[in-house]
């Protein structure tokens, strides 16, 4: 006995075309076989994404505070190179005029109170 069935036009066909898969068919047992697979790699790119955002939370707050720390150490050498300026005018007058030239200003003017009254020799 020979399997009849209908094609979308309603024409009856013999069963060797109306049980030959189509090209929907077809397609769409592929897209059911690559959702899932679609659907892992997503999420495992989600995994990737996540865990590079924490490493990268992670590494912005050690540069942060490595910052704070070479500020902290700029300022502490900054008071020591006035402390040692100071020194060198109140010890060795004779550049003093040297360092008003060289150094900064206000930071010279400040220890030497008045230019003019360097001594030199």
């Amino acid at each position: 006995m020979v399997k009849v069935c209908s094609n979308r036009a309603g024409d009856t066909v013999g069963a060797q075309q109306c049980c030959a898969p189509t090209a929907w068919s077809i397609y769409l047992k592929i897209a059911v076989m690559f959702a899932g697979r679609y659907n892992r790699i997503v999420t495992r790119h989600n995994r990737i994404v996540t865990r590079h955002n924490r490493i990268v939370t992670r590494c912005d707050r050690i540069v942060t505070r490595c910052d704070r720390i070479v500020t902290r150490c700029d300022r502490i050498v900054t008071r020591c190179d006035r402390i040692v300026t100071r020194y060198n005018m109140m010890t060795k007058p004779q550049d003093a005029f040297w360092y008003s030239q060289n150094f900064v200003g206000c930071v010279v003017a400040r220890a030497t109170h008045d230019s003019s009254r360097v001594r030199y020799g």
